[in-house]
């Protein structure tokens, strides 16, 4: 008759936990029976490599999922490795037995065995109909060839692209060519002619007429200048000049000697950079006309301005310079604005200028690989930043081969 539930589990804890390793009530299984030399151990030495294996499977299971941290079902590979792990255990329990007869703790490594397989088992089951679903080796190898075509095709598609645009940027230059060189000479002319004719019939015309004449060699001057930026906007982004070492101290005060500053303007210079390498006429060229704005659109007859040159906060590899004057400054609406091609907030008639400097600009250091902006001023005067690489050798030296 069997005992009450309650007592043969009392039994079996005092069983298994309390003596685990009692070996009172069983001989060695070298003393059950009679064992030949040849026949244990053969069971002892298949058990010792059955755990070897079993305990390297699962090591190397678990490594493996480490290492891949996209492996799918990891679950599964973890209970898996816990599984083989516990029957190798079991195996090693069974050799040592022959000489420590501890069948209570190998009861033990059975239980956690059978939970284990059971908990692989449980976990695998609904896992089935999602490994059937995985995409298999030729479906992956298909859809990778799928997608490279795809790319293949893009990558085509935008070197046609890049050939088109490359045809128009010719066409741009020979356009601006023609422009430079075909217009500018009519042009010429016609202001050379109305010279003359002021020079000739300057007693004899009416006021009136004189001051038409004087309109007519204005903007026949105004246009020579539209065609020289014109054709200085078409050239802005291709290679000019081979990179060298800039000292930005000298070139700003070239700069700005050759900027017809008045003697009542002051400038003040802070230089943190003084030098930088790359290709210096782009450089000079934006400083030239940002120091020019700021000469040309000032309202007084004194003046200061501001060059600062700085490393940049959120990227040291390039420099962040800023000219910043005490004219009349630019209302916020139009910061965005006075970058597009001829764009001017004073009529032409008051400041002369074609609307395209400031384009000019943006285009030069955007093609550096800078950006250009404009930051509100507290009271009066205009502040004008842009960034420049540090450093401009390897890629123009690559632009330049092209």
């Amino acid at each position: 008759m069997l005992p009450p539930h309650h007592l043969l589990w009392s039994n079996v804890m005092d069983e298994l936990f309390t003596r685990t390793f009692d070996t009172d009530d069983f001989p060695a299984r070298w003393y059950c029976g009679v064992w030949s030399d040849a026949h244990g151990w053969t069971h002892i030495v298949s058990d010792a490599l059955i755990f070897l294996a079993y305990f390297t499977i699962p090591a190397l299971l678990i490594y493996f999922t480490k290492k891949r941290k996209d492996t799918p079902f990891r679950p599964i590979f973890y209970w898996f490795a816990a599984f083989i792990l516990t029957c190798g255990l079991v195996h090693l329990s069974e050799a040592i037995i022959f000489w420590y007869p501890w069948y209570r703790f190998a009861a033990l490594l059975k239980i956690a065995t059978a939970v284990a397989s059971w908990g692989t088992l449980i976990i695998l089951i609904p896992e089935i109909p999602k490994m059937l679903a995985w995409p298999g080796l030729a479906e992956v190898n298909a859809k990778l060839e799928a997608e490279i075509a795809r790319r293949e095709r893009s990558e085509q598609q935008l070197r046609l692209q890049a050939e088109d645009l490359a045809r128009a940027n010719r066409d741009l230059e020979e356009f601006a060519y023609i422009a430079s060189h075909d217009l500018k000479g009519p042009l010429r002319s016609i202001s050379q002619l109305a010279s003359w004719l002021n020079e000739d019939a300057a007693d004899k015309l009416s006021d009136e007429s004189a001051r038409h004449l004087g309109q007519l060699m204005e903007r026949a001057g105004r246009m020579q200048q539209l065609l020289n930026d014109l054709l200085a906007y078409s050239r802005a982004g291709r290679p000019d000049g081979s990179a060298e070492s800039i000292d930005l101290t000298g070139l700003v005060d070239d700069v700005v000697a050759l900027s017809g500053m008045p003697e009542s303007f002051e400038v003040e210079k802070r230089l943190a950079v003084t030098s930088i390498v790359g290709p210096k006429t782009p450089l000079e060229i934006v400083l030239r006309n940002l120091i020019g704005n700021s000469i040309k659109h000032h309202d007084l007859e004194a003046g200061r301005l501001v060059i600062t040159a700085e490393l940049a906060n959120d990227d040291e590899s390039k420099v962040v310079f800023a000219i910043q004057d005490d004219g009349p400054g630019i209302p916020a609406e139009y910061f965005d604005r006075v970058f597009g091609l001829f764009q001017t907030l004073q009529p032409r008639d008051q400041v002369e200028g074609s609307g395209m400097g400031l384009t000019l600009v943006k285009r030069l250091v955007e093609t550096a690989g800078g950006r250009v902006w404009i930051e509100p001023a507290q009271s009066r005067g205009t502040k004008v930043c842009f960034t420049w690489p540090l450093v401009r050798e390897a890629e123009y030296a690559e632009e330049s081969a092209r």
